[in-house]
């Protein structure tokens, strides 16, 4: 699987987790490290937890798996986003 759709599997699921707490935040940073290759004909799971928040800062990591295998983990730093932009 190219490391643009890991990668963007991992900050998908990092956003919902926060989602999921009630907190709309969006992307500040994003750190993946692709462990072992994933293949697209093999079922894949992920995971998330949120760390901490500080402030306006809430840290998530998460992990792609497939069959048992840790393949990619990324963590990410995400910052609060009101839910009514004036911009």
């Amino acid at each position: 699987m190219h490391g643009g759709i890991i990668s963007l599997l991992l900050d998908g699921l990092m956003t919902n987790c926060l989602f999921s707490m009630n907190i709309f935040a969006v992307t500040a940073r994003l750190e993946v490290r692709y462990l072992h290759t994933v293949e697209i004909s093999q079922e894949i799971h992920l995971t998330a937890q949120h760390s901490k928040s500080k402030g306006v800062l809430h840290y998530v990591k998460a992990e792609l798996l497939q069959r048992g295998q840790v393949k990619a983990k990324a963590s990410g730093s995400f910052i609060d986003r009101p839910l009514h932009s004036t911009v």
